[in-house]
């Protein structure tokens, strides 16, 4: 997975998009490749909070590259449900 912290610049602070060599789901547009992915806040399952899929395009707009490892316990569990490979 490619995973995008914008550091809470906006709700949807972590978007994941699968890797290419996964069954990641991307289209062409003339501005590139938009990637099927999730985005979520720190609190996906809050009623409150923010976590639904979404398409984007891969990149340092999305913010810092991380790893699974850093996210927060349910955005990583928001991330794996949606990426079970």
């Amino acid at each position: 997975m490619r995973i995008y912290d914008n550091g809470g610049k906006t709700w949807d602070r972590y978007t994941i998009l699968p890797d290419r060599w996964t069954r990641g789901q991307s289209r062409r547009t003339p501005g590139g490749l938009l990637w099927e992915g999730t985005a979520a806040s720190e609190n996906p399952y809050h009623p409150q909070g923010f976590g639904q899929r979404i398409e984007a395009m891969a990149g340092p707009h999305l913010g810092k590259q991380i790893t699974l490892a850093d996210l927060p316990p349910d955005v990583r569990r928001f991330a794996l449900q949606n990426f079970e490979e």
